[in-house]
């Protein structure tokens, strides 16, 4: 099966090849950030017309906007290793040390802002006021919301 990385705005079903995906961080046409890997189970098996996961049947399209926030406060905004309660320690490890095999694009950004990656500066700002508003009640709603695919 071939597999892509994933536009995650929520209205782009553009995908790209995994040999190109790896070159290309953000979708060429929102600048939002590919997803390589379900956040879930792992799986790199994503494909742009699918809605949900193949392996673990979770709804991609519905939970990456949730992901990308995930990734983005822990490793852009914050700039540390968070605790990430109430997330399982596989699913902290997936964040603070596996984070470029499911977005990419974040090692970039952690870079700083003058590197030529960049992210829609919409999406910028709605990611850092959900930091700025209370990122753990964020969590604790993720994980009641998706707990049935949260493996322990």
């Amino acid at each position: 099966m071939t597999s892509y990385s994933i536009c995650t705005h929520p209205e782009c079903n553009k995908g790209y090849l995994s040999e190109i995906g790896s070159k290309r961080n953000v979708c060429g046409i929102h600048k939002y950030p590919l997803l390589a890997k379900c956040f879930f189970c792992g799986e790199s098996s994503l494909t742009p017309e699918d809605t949900f996961c193949t392996f673990c049947g979770v709804n991609i399209k519905e939970t990456m906007k949730d992901v990308l926030t995930i990734f983005f406060i822990a490793k852009v905004v914050a700039g540390v290793k968070l605790k990430l309660h109430p997330l399982t320690p596989v699913y902290v490890n997936r964040v603070n040390e596996d984070y470029k095999e499911y977005f990419p694009v974040m090692a970039l950004l952690e870079a700083g802002p003058n590197g030529k990656h960049s992210i829609d500066e919409n999406l910028n700002r709605e990611l850092r006021k959900i930091e700025e508003d209370d990122f753990n009640d964020f969590l604790d709603k993720f994980s009641k919301k998706n707990k049935t695919y949260l493996t322990q």
